[in-house]
């Protein structure tokens, strides 16, 4: 008797039939001709199978050290959660527009991303001059109008690194939001 083969779909689907009806693994493994462990299998793929949901296929891993994991049973301790999956769902289900970028934010981002534009030309025309004057053996000078432009371009980009880090701040307390209200806790997620 081999015990390596392979069950097919219709055998696979007799075996499971026959494990409802109560006959035993032992007897379902000498009838098929395969392991204890291969009945086990079968009837585990097909309780599997039963527990999907219908559009519900997709599967997401994510590999956390272990006081990740301790701090989210925490959290989920909290609330009526069954399970780890239940609480993920939930999450994702609630922040399934949070990925996506509002007219907002899109609005601010193209502004921004025109104002750096902007300044890149500015920088690059002034080292263009510096870099031309070096190539003829001058030193290169500066004007006073031209100090005053970079000082104009550092404090432009200071404003612009202060007005993205107000978009991702905005951003995260958006998802704090929708972490809060999808695990049913009341006020804003810590982190």
């Amino acid at each position: 008797m081999s015990r390596a083969r392979r069950l097919t779909s219709a055998e696979r689907q007799k075996l499971v039939a026959e494990h409802r009806k109560g006959i035993g693994t032992k007897a379902l493994s000498e009838r098929f001709k395969i392991t204890e462990r291969a009945v086990r299998y079968a009837v585990a793929a097909d309780e599997q199978r039963k527990m999907k949901v219908p559009g519900k296929d997709a599967t997401i891993a994510v590999r956390l050290d272990h006081e990740a994991v301790r701090s989210f049973d925490v959290a989920l301790s909290r609330h009526s959660f069954v399970s780890r999956s239940e609480a993920l769902r939930r999450i994702i289900d609630a922040a399934s527009g949070y990925f996506a970028p509002d007219d907002h934010l899109a609005q601010q981002v193209q502004r921004m991303n025109v104002e750096l534009s902007r300044l890149g030309t500015n920088i690059n025309q002034i080292a263009r001059r510096l870099n031309e004057a070096r190539l003829i053996g001058s030193h290169g000078s500066i004007s006073k109008a031209e100090v005053a432009e970079i000082r104009g371009i550092a404090v432009m980009v200071a404003d612009l690194r202060e007005g993205l880090n107000a978009v991702i701040r905005r951003r995260q307390l958006q998802l704090g939001d929708i972490t809060s209200a999808a695990l049913g806790s009341e006020g804003r997620a810590d982190g």
